[in-house]
């Protein structure tokens, strides 16, 4: 099985170097177990920016920023449909499973 983090460097990068890396994972998957964990990337940083603005707790911010795993997750299944969020892991040839934090 590979467990691929797929995190805020990777979402900077422009568009196509996104959906190239996407489509590696892919083909891995055909061949071996893969599942997606999602970085916070760049909603993490602006969580991080927040708590510097605002001054709230390390502990909300840690909450808030955990949020940002899920909306990593959603961008990667938008990008490429071969991707589908999932709560528990799954394997199946047909679609790499992004997983959600819960």
């Amino acid at each position: 099985m590979w467990v691929i983090k797929f995190g805020g460097s990777i979402m900077r990068n422009r568009l196509s170097t996104i959906i190239k890396t996407l489509d590696c994972i892919f083909r891995a998957n055909k061949i071996s177990k893969v599942i997606v964990v999602p970085g916070g990337g760049v909603f993490a940083d602006s969580v991080r920016k927040f708590q510097n603005d605002t001054g709230v707790s390390d502990a909300v911010a840690h909450e808030i920023a955990t949020m940002s795993l899920n909306l990593t997750a959603k961008a990667i299944v938008t990008i490429d449909e071969r991707f589908k969020e999932v709560d528990t892991v799954k394997f199946k040839k047909e679609y790499v499973p992004v997983l959600l934090h819960c």
